[in-house]
């Protein structure tokens, strides 16, 4: 409890600990026999985790699969979460990691925890979080093994369920980003999800119009995936409502450098969806967001602006030369040179 205490939201305590080892002696807790030591362990450890995915990941591999799938099964709402955010740290940008955790009959356990009724709403959304990120890779790149294990637990019913049921908007919008990732650039999926299960765009298109504005841009994140790289699906979204610029103005124009980047990202991947503007005008203003965004001083911000070029540049023809056009690329090798390792990876792709 006092590594916990200490280690939470301090970067330096966290990397005091872990420059002493102490994450082996925490690990030891995970093998006692009374829950409330596990829980406190895995707590513990995941306070030392902190909050860089780099550390993340480095502590859910100290963890180990199978103790993070013996967290998934534990009946503690603690150990479920600790369990759902190792699943994410291990699954983000790593396809090694998500087939692992395929092979090792980790989707399973996830996709139970969906079907449980009682479940507390931190732990239900880092489940539906972690059932998404094994199945989307760097670049937005999908990951069809994991895919179709999540599909063959019958995860798509459930996350229906959800979607249309659940009273927070929150774990609505996570579930259709989760939808998302499941069929992204899988058109048999895709078509499951729609003629079997029934999966309408309405239902999501309404979270636009939340109140929360974390929703609206969890909401836009979660269309734009659906829509990307498929002509098919953005005339579906057409013919399922009105999209117009103004649900987007508020994040364009936002000072929050990380929401205007993710806003440029949509607009550019929805323009042919978006009713009041022509596609090429905001193709053209998300691009130069997006350019702009490289110039930031925030890691945070260079990082998710690398990840979105880099999904850009396998998307529509004229999008790789508008960004070549703009100076991108000398302002990408520039990055390489960072003192942050995050920074030069994301800017590598």
């Amino acid at each position: 409890m006092a590594v916990e205490s200490l280690a939470s939201y301090n970067p330096c305590i966290q990397r005091e600990f872990l420059e002493k080892s102490l994450s082996k002696y925490l690990l030891k807790l995970l093998k006692a026999f009374q829950i409330d030591v596990k829980e406190q362990g895995a707590v513990a450890l995941w306070a030392l985790a902190g909050q860089t995915l780099k550390q993340q990941k480095y502590m859910a591999e100290q963890i180990g699969y199978n103790f993070i799938i013996n967290m998934l099964l534990s009946p503690s709402a603690k150990m479920q979460y600790v369990g759902g955010e190792a699943v994410i740290a291990l699954s983000k940008d790593s396809r090694m990691h998500q087939n692992q955790i395929c092979e090792g009959n980790g989707i399973a356990p996830l996709v139970r925890l969906l079907r449980i009724n009682k479940i507390a709403e931190g732990t239900l959304l880092s489940v539906i979080r972690a059932v998404g990120s094994i199945c989307i890779g760097v670049a937005h790149t999908s990951n069809p093994i994991s895919q179709q294990f999540v599909v063959e637990e019958n995860a798509f019913p459930v996350l229906i369920h959800l979607l249309r049921n659940h009273p927070s908007p929150n774990i609505k919008v996570e579930v259709a980003f989760s939808l998302a990732c499941i069929v992204l650039g899988n058109d048999l999926l895709q078509n499951e999800l729609q003629e079997n299960e029934g999966f309408k765009y309405a239902d999501v298109l309404h979270l636009l119009h939340s109140q929360d504005k974390d929703v609206c841009l969890r909401a836009g994140y979660a269309l734009t995936l659906f829509a990307f790289n498929n002509r098919l699906q953005q005339y579906l979204i057409l013919e399922s409502g009105i999209m117009t610029i103004s649900i987007f103005e508020p994040f364009l124009e936002s000072t929050i450098e990380t929401e205007k980047a993710m806003a440029a990202f949509q607009i550019i991947i929805l323009a042919k969806v978006i009713i009041d503007m022509d596609h090429i005008t905001l193709s053209a203003r998300g691009v130069t967001i997006l350019v702009d965004s490289l110039y930031s001083v925030h890691s945070t911000t260079i990082v998710l602006t690398g990840n979105l070029i880099a999904s850009l540049a396998h998307s529509r023809a004229g999008i790789p030369e508008a960004f070549a056009t703009l100076g991108t690329i000398q302002r990408l090798c520039y990055h390489l040179y960072s003192e942050k390792e995050e920074v030069k990876t994301k800017v590598f792709l």
